[in-house]
């Protein structure tokens, strides 16, 4: 049986595919409540002057930045089986104009619905009366159907004096692209074990950059009496699970093509698209907080700051000097003697 990793926990796949959103929050919750969550910087000053790390010292605030730029290639892709998606689109918008397909062959799919179109053309002569296109219900419940279908007919209609199997291999491959483009989320990311050496190589610029602390509240009993702030970023922290095995998501993206998904369906997307990653990263433990992209986020407490043991030393005395304006804890990153291993002093100021 396949198995993956949540917060340094193994649960079974048939485990992780039954948890819903609730769950998470309570997962969350249960796991997160008084505990330290921490966040690695690079601390690179920008050509302007600017220093975003240093930036996100003073103002306590978080960068939501796009999975695109993150350094795991398979972040936050969609797992779609190509052949399977274009088969099955296909025969999705065949559906409302009754043509079944006796191939199970793209290419042989793809010439079958052309001959089929040319043949209804000649007795009906009109592109949309082929297709079983239901009137648009005045909710508009039924609006991504009604739009969807259409914009196919009318691309159809266009392009029928070209080469159709030309024209249905890019429409097919269009639909697919139009998965990897939607992506408007973004990520800040974080561990739960500030002593991992590889973490403050990869994310702290080879210890040049530092670390921060943050404290996550301890009693939550009136929940609903805590801000809306805070009930938005307990909201929107969630942990990363780890698998050797990506989750093949072809059958639920066909789901949403012509219609809108619940918010339970949209997360299922979610906990595999951006809440899986390949178990050679599990290492990192990794939370994530996720909103839209490009957005800077005020978020919990800080607490404490560690320093890189190479950072450079004007910007250690920048971090030091707001950590003591704001009464934030410091310590310095030492490598031990006679261990691959690194500890932290208090810095005295």
């Amino acid at each position: 049986m396949c198995k993956l990793t949540i917060n340094n926990k193994e649960i079974s796949f048939s485990a992780y595919k039954s948890l819903t959103s609730e769950n998470f929050t309570k997962f969350t919750l249960n796991s997160l409540l008084g505990k330290k969550l921490y966040k690695f910087f690079s601390s690179v000053t920008e050509d302007n002057g600017e220093n975003h790390s240093i930036d996100a010292l003073k103002t306590n605030t978080i960068y939501l930045s796009s999975p695109e730029k993150f350094n795991d290639p398979f972040d936050s892709q969609l797992c779609i089986l190509s052949d399977d998606f274009y088969k099955k689109t296909l025969s999705t918008y065949a559906s409302f104009a009754d043509i079944t397909f006796e191939e199970n062959n793209l290419y042989d799919m793809i010439r079958e619905f052309s001959i089929k179109i040319k043949l209804r053309l000649k007795e009906t002569k009109q592109f949309h009366s082929i297709f079983n296109i239901p009137p648009l219900k005045q909710d508009r419940s039924n609006e991504k159907l009604y739009y969807k279908l259409n914009m196919f007919v009318d691309f159809l209609m266009l392009n029928f004096n070209l080469e159709i199997e030309v024209f249905l291999k890019n429409f097919l491959e269009k639909e697919k692209q139009n998965f990897y483009e939607r992506n408007i989320f973004g990520c800040a990311c974080f561990t739960t074990n500030h002593y991992n050496r590889l973490m403050w190589s990869h994310y702290a610029n080879s210890y040049k950059g530092f670390c921060i602390e943050y404290t996550m509240p301890n009693d939550l009993s009136n929940f609903k009496e805590i801000s809306e702030h805070d009930r938005y970023l307990w909201a929107n922290i969630l942990p990363v699970a780890y698998s050797n095995r990506r989750v093949d998501l072809t059958d639920s993206l066909i789901k949403q093509l012509l219609y809108p998904l619940t918010d339970e369906q949209k997360f299922e997307l979610y906990k595999y698209e951006i809440l899986l990653k390949d178990a050679i990263w599990s290492y990192e433990n990794e939370w994530r907080f996720i909103d839209t992209k490009d957005k800077t986020i005020k978020f919990f407490p800080i607490s404490a700051v560690y320093l890189g043991h190479k950072m450079d030393e004007h910007i250690k005395s920048q971090i030091i000097q707001i950590a003591f304006e704001k009464n934030i804890k410091i310590y310095e990153c030492i490598l031990q003697e006679g261990k691959y291993e690194i500890e932290f002093k208090p810095l005295e100021t």
